[in-house]
């Protein structure tokens, strides 16, 4: 009799959590979204950007999507704005020097060398 009712009140319960979610009663919202593809979307002066360690730098530009790995850095009165989404920006400052290590839907993990 006992494991009827806790079953019933765990039954109960479902379907209580599962028609607030339903109706948009209770909202479940993950703590961060962060897009998958990042762009730099302002640069004042000359940053520059690279895929690995080993390759060359590049000339940052506006609209230059960055992937997990790519590295960005900042020159002498410089600025460069990264947009992950539409609520969230950074801004890499002068003399500056930052890695993307990895980007999830909890976690974001930028490597900040210097600046």
């Amino acid at each position: 009799m006992k494991k009827i009712l806790v079953l019933l009140l765990i039954l109960i319960a479902g379907v209580a959590v599962s028609f607030l979610l339903y109706t948009d009663m209770v909202m479940v919202q993950l703590p961060v979204l962060i897009q998958k593809n990042p762009k730099i979307t302002f640069v004042l002066g000359n940053a520059f950007y690279r895929k690995t360690p080993s390759d060359q730098w590049e000339q940052a530009i506006v609209g230059q999507v960055l992937k997990p790995g790519y590295e960005v850095k900042t020159e002498q009165n410089t600025q460069m704005d990264i947009r992950f989404h539409g609520d969230m920006a950074i801004r890499v400052s002068e003399n500056s020097m930052m890695r993307i290590d990895d980007m999830s839907v909890r976690k974001v993990m930028l490597k900040l060398n210097n600046g």
